[in-house]
């Protein structure tokens, strides 16, 4: 057998071609999935802070619900779903007894590492006509 002496021996070469290839395709894969995590955490993180948000505002409505009833109601913590934590505190103002500060504090999901706090504040003026009782929000 004799070798054309024009032409180079290539031995290996498409190996070392196709091999270029798989570490090109393993980077580009790599740094696809590398972002999907990334999406998926972001998409995450919004869900619990639209969550705590909404579980803030349901944590004031609660108090109102439960003003409207008993003017003496100060607040409670309130476990409304699995992993969150509503803190309701309502406090009458000093000089006016008919005005309540209503604070609720959500937290979501109820674990230290990944928790989302967030907080509503409203105040409100108990009204009370012969038997009816209303709240008037007071700015």
């Amino acid at each position: 057998m004799t070798r054309n002496r024009s032409t180079p021996a290539r031995k290996g070469a498409a190996l070392m071609g196709v091999l270029i290839a798989i570490a090109i395709v393993s980077m580009i894969l790599t740094a696809i999935t590398w972002q999907n995590v990334a999406n998926r955490k972001l998409v995450q993180r919004r869900q619990h802070q639209l969550q705590s948000a909404w579980l803030a505002r349901s944590g004031v409505e609660t108090a109102i619900a439960r003003l409207l009833k008993d003017p003496a109601y100060k607040g409670e913590t309130i476990k409304s779903m699995q992993s969150s934590r509503v803190k309701i505190t309502v406090v009458p103002q000093k000089d006016e007894a008919d005005i309540f500060h209503i604070t609720s504090e959500a937290r979501f999901p109820d674990h230290p590492s990944e928790a989302v706090v967030r907080s509503a504040e409203r105040r409100f003026r108990r009204i009370t006509e012969g038997n009816k009782v209303r709240l008037e929000p007071v700015k």
